[in-house]
């Protein structure tokens, strides 16, 4: 869990204390046939659903990105909000992104690994970079549609 505009949330990447699962091993042709993968939504991924929430930009944050952090799914409020730093559009006329908007997206979760192996480096004999994440599964949101449902009045906005 983390702190946002102090809101706790759920990060992109969860919160591996929280497996209560034991470890299996399934065969990555499995996925989307026998296996079906279930997002931090609470839907599998790929299925569609109506979300609410709001962007939260910090010029601090390790490569600038703004995080969106979903409030409600189908205009249900969630306890714990979930947050991605990963979200990305089929819009062709996708609205800026402003710290304190508030968007509704018609959208998917979608997931895949990143970053870097934990043996990478010790297999490459490379020496570490900076900025190199490690190997982890992370989730995305795809939004399809977008309606900005409460913007930041400029008059509030400081920065422009």
């Amino acid at each position: 869990m983390r702190s946002l505009g102090g809101l706790c949330v759920q990060s992109a990447q969860g919160d591996k204390s929280e497996s209560v699962l034991p470890k299996r091993y399934i065969a990555v042709e499995s996925i989307g046939k026998d296996v079906v993968l279930y997002g931090r939504l609470g839907q599998p991924l790929g299925e569609f659903v109506t979300v609410s929430g709001q962007w939260f930009v910090y010029s601090h944050e390790k490569q600038g990105r703004p995080w969106f952090v979903v409030m409600e799914i189908d205009r249900v409020p969630l306890v714990h909000p979930i947050a991605f730093s990963v979200v990305e559009s089929n819009v062709a006329a996708m609205p800026a992104v402003r710290d304190g908007d508030r968007w509704r997206l018609r959208c998917y979760e979608n997931a895949s690994f990143g970053g870097m192996p934990d043996r990478f480096f010790e297999e490459s004999k490379s020496g570490p970079a900076g900025g190199v994440k490690p190997w982890r599964f992370q989730s995305s949101l795809h939004f399809v549609e977008c309606t900005v449902v409460k913007p930041i009045d400029k008059m509030e906005d400081k920065r422009d």
